[in-house]
């Protein structure tokens, strides 16, 4: 192997070999040498022994990376390979590193299935449309709390503020995630500011709920008009209704037993329902065939009914409803449990919220039934 001080004026000079490369060390810095191949391509190369290994690293090609530069960065490569530092061990742990857009491809296969249909959709297109984009290629290794924080306010920026804390508690938990799997030492989502929410509290009034059942009466689609009214009637989430199967349902007991697969908290959910209900799918199981097991089948009888978006516009215009959503209905639901039983624990239940703080956001509607407790109280207490 031939050894020369590499300078400037040998590197414009040489010629390269008839065939395969020649390596050219530098007598001046150990481990510093160049590389010139048959067709003319020049680089930079630094060789490091370890464990009686000789090890080589490429620095860089001529002429993007000059002699000068190439010398110096040989050094501080010695430096800390001397150091005990390892750096080609690092840059091959680094080229064997994964990536935000891997750690995507496992959290996608492995946890997302632990999600409703719903959830996991929901999930998919953020990642697609905000994650991926501005991290996919990062190294997981190499991304720190800004990193997490700055896509948090470029979309709080673009005016969707929930939608930036809904981000955020994905790649949160996928991080976790990447925490358990090995592939870092910490969650460097954690501790990122989010921005405040108010839980939406929007409920039907007595005159809109009026409305809503004369805008149902009037509803040409009746499988779209019982959906709905079921809905409102149970406090069920629109899932779990169009997802309902006939076997779910006990009629003469009037019990609803929503299986775990078919619940967002994935735990099975029994609740009694009311003669209203039970009306309504007591005709829905003399109209709707034996052999079909939905309760609300779709245009194929085989799946279920999809999609009631054009049926709820149709039956919120009528109404006059225009700031008034279809989950609002279970928002409604619960705020007349509340009132009537004075309960956020029955109402919990109804519902199937398995955090106390979920069901609190209905607290403040618990005046009316303790005004009405300690009236009573007070006449008892006077001996009337």
């Amino acid at each position: 192997m031939t050894v020369a001080t590499i300078t400037a004026d040998l590197v414009r000079n040489l010629k390269p070999p008839p065939s395969g490369q020649t390596i050219l060390r530098d007598d001046k810095l150990k481990g510093f040498a160049l590389r010139i191949t048959a067709n003319g391509a020049i680089s930079f190369l630094v060789h490091v022994t370890k464990k009686g290994v000789e090890r080589r690293h490429t620095l860089g090609s001529y002429p993007t990376l000059s002699v000068a530069l190439a010398r110096d960065a040989a050094k501080r490569f010695r430096q800390r390979h001397l150091l005990g530092q390892d750096p080609i061990g690092h840059l091959d742990r680094q080229k064997l590193a994964p990536r935000v857009i891997e750690l995507w491809d496992r959290y996608r296969q492995e946890h997302l299935p632990t999600k409703s249909e719903r959830a996991a959709a929901d999930e998919r297109s953020m990642w697609r449309d905000y994650v991926l984009p501005v991290l996919g290629e990062r190294l997981i290794g190499d991304l720190v709390p800004d990193d997490i924080d700055a896509l948090h306010r470029k979309i709080t920026i673009s005016g969707k503020h929930v939608r930036a804390n809904r981000v955020h508690e994905s790649l949160r938990k996928a991080l976790s995630l990447a925490v358990c799997w090995g592939w870092m030492e910490r969650n460097i989502a954690q501790g990122v500011k989010r921005n405040g929410e108010q839980p939406r509290q929007r409920y039907a009034s007595e005159e809109e709920l009026r409305a809503i059942w004369k805008a149902l009466d009037e509803l040409d689609n009746q499988s779209a008009a019982d959906v709905i009214a079921m809905l409102l009637l149970t406090g069920a989430r629109r899932s779990e209704v169009l997802r309902a199967r006939w076997n779910h349902f006990d009629l003469e007991a009037g019990t609803w037993t929503k299986p775990p697969a078919a619940t967002k908290q994935k735990r099975l959910h029994r609740v009694p329902l009311s003669p209203a209900a039970l009306t309504i799918l007591k005709r829905r199981r003399m109209e709707v065939r034996e052999d079909i097991a939905w309760v609300f089948p779709g245009l194929d009888p085989a799946h279920p009914l999809t999609d009631i978006k054009r049926a709820w516009k149709l039956v919120r215009d009528q109404a006059g409803l225009e700031d008034f959503r279809l989950h609002d209905l279970r928002h409604t639901f619960a705020s007349r449990v509340v009132s009537d039983t004075g309960s956020l624990y029955v109402t919990s239940q109804l519902l199937g919220h398995t955090q106390t703080q979920t069901t609190a956001r209905y607290a403040h509607l618990l005046d009316d039934a303790m005004r009405k407790a300690t009236e009573s109280a007070s006449r008892r207490l006077k001996g009337q």
